[in-house]
């Protein structure tokens, strides 16, 4: 999992987690990116394997820091569930 991830192992400060809070019309999502690693916010309305959709590209970046995106939502609608997928390097 660590592979996969771009974390390190030997760091305890080294995971890929999304955090994600309800905002007005909105989801706001936040999340430590990895050097020169792509990621992906997907979101879907049940856990399931299927019906996950990609709703933010995250571009890959020098530096180790934390990115925030407000993603909208539709009125009246579930927020549902996100998560955050490594695409890879560029």
């Amino acid at each position: 999992v660590e592979f996969l991830n771009a974390t390190d192992p030997g760091d305890p400060g080294s995971y890929l987690k999304i955090h994600y809070t309800a905002e007005g019309t909105g989801v706001r999502v936040r999340f430590m990116t990895q050097p020169g690693e792509a990621y992906a916010v997907e979101h879907s309305e049940s856990l399931g394997t299927n019906g996950w959709q990609r709703v933010q590209d995250v571009p890959a970046t020098p530096l180790t820091h934390e990115t925030e995106y407000l993603l909208p939502v539709t009125p009246g609608q579930p927020v549902g569930f996100y998560r955050l997928v490594r695409v890879g390097t560029p």
